[in-house]
């Protein structure tokens, strides 16, 4: 929360060798310190102990736990997220796809779902101007939708999830008729308790770039995304950032809250301009709330490299990454 990374990883480091050997007795708690480990090391761009760390959550898991506990199939999840993250695509659906078989066949629709949302979105994702994308989006698009109406009332929800997926496809397209309808569609709902994201315009860190969006569990959409650009300060490049979720859905009042001192670039305001840009479902608030107030961190980093060379010296690559961490809390509102 301090900004201090290096000195998070260091502690849970230290604690990760203390207590490795305790993941048959403690298999929940030694994972957590392994999955916290990844998270930090993604923010400081130490891409590999990122991927291991994920891995060795896992196996600290399945160390205590049988193969079909849910949390273990949970975990494989986020393997898949972690593939996501760092652009190994085919390796990410490759898992989900795992999952869902696992899931289905352990009655775990709470699983199954969230990971066929994660390969739908991917193809999503990937079906901008290329016509066997879009195939391949509508298939996964289509048995997201067909699930949800022919499995239990777990499901259910993904009927709605599935027209999203589906109103983005068009809107990827240029047509925004169905997203707008969608939008018209909820307001007639109920509205919900907490922010559901639709849509948002991805992080442009440079108008010449493509810009890669990866996976978060937490919402519809990811929001840890890349860009191949030149190679700029990664050392100590993070802020915080609030805004507000109206009752329509819109934001209002993004604001850098607080901020590294070594931080500087226009990454942050590409950060500001995708978060104006987002669309929620409409969400309830009481007569005097301005808004849901959210503060979300954003770290620019890139991934750190070996290099075979005489001096031995690590460098980082040249594609920045920006990970995102929700410090919000489930109850945090604003206060007019």
């Amino acid at each position: 929360m301090a900004g201090k990374y290096k000195d998070a990883r260091t502690t849970l480091l230290a604690s990760v060798r203390r207590n490795k050997k305790a993941d048959k007795q403690y298999p929940v708690l030694v994972a957590s310190l392994y999955r916290a480990n990844g998270r930090v090391a993604a923010h400081l761009g130490e891409g590999e102990s990122y991927r291991l760390s994920t891995i060795s959550s896992l196996d600290a898991l399945r160390s205590g736990l049988p193969d079909n506990d849910p949390r273990v199939i949970a975990q494989r999840v986020e393997i898949g997220d972690m593939f996501a993250n760092i652009g190994r695509i085919d390796a990410a659906i490759g898992v989900y796809n795992q999952v869902v078989r696992d899931a289905h066949a352990a009655n775990l629709p709470g699983i199954e779902g969230p990971a066929r949302l994660r390969i739908a979105n991917i193809k999503v994702q990937a079906a901008q101007g290329s016509t066997l994308a879009s195939n391949a989006a509508r298939e996964a698009i289509a048995e997201l939708d067909l699930l949800s109406q022919e499995s239990n009332t777990a499901l259910a929800p993904y009927r709605f999830v599935a027209k999203l997926l589906k109103a983005r496809l068009y809107a990827r397209h240029g047509d925004s008729g169905p997203f707008d309808t969608l939008i018209a569609e909820l307001r007639t709902r109920p509205a919900l308790s907490s922010p559901v994201l639709l849509d948002a315009k991805p992080i442009n860190l440079d108008d010449r770039t493509q810009v890669r969006k990866s996976l978060d569990q937490n919402t519809l959409l990811t929001q840890s995304m890349t860009a191949s650009i030149p190679t700029g300060d990664f050392e100590d490049q993070w802020i915080d950032v609030s805004f507000l979720i109206k009752a329509d859905g819109t934001v209002s009042d993004a604001d850098v809250v607080r901020q590294s001192k070594e931080a500087v670039g226009p990454w942050s305001s590409a950060v500001l301009s995708s978060i104006n840009s987002r669309r929620y479902a409409p969400v309830s608030l009481a007569p005097n709330e301005p808004g849901l107030l959210r503060v979300e961190r954003y770290t620019y980093t890139a991934t750190i490299q070996d290099v075979s060379t005489e001096s031995r010296m690590r460098t980082r690559g040249t594609t920045p990454r920006i990970e995102m961490m929700d410090l919000t809390t489930d109850s945090s509102r604003a206060k007019s």
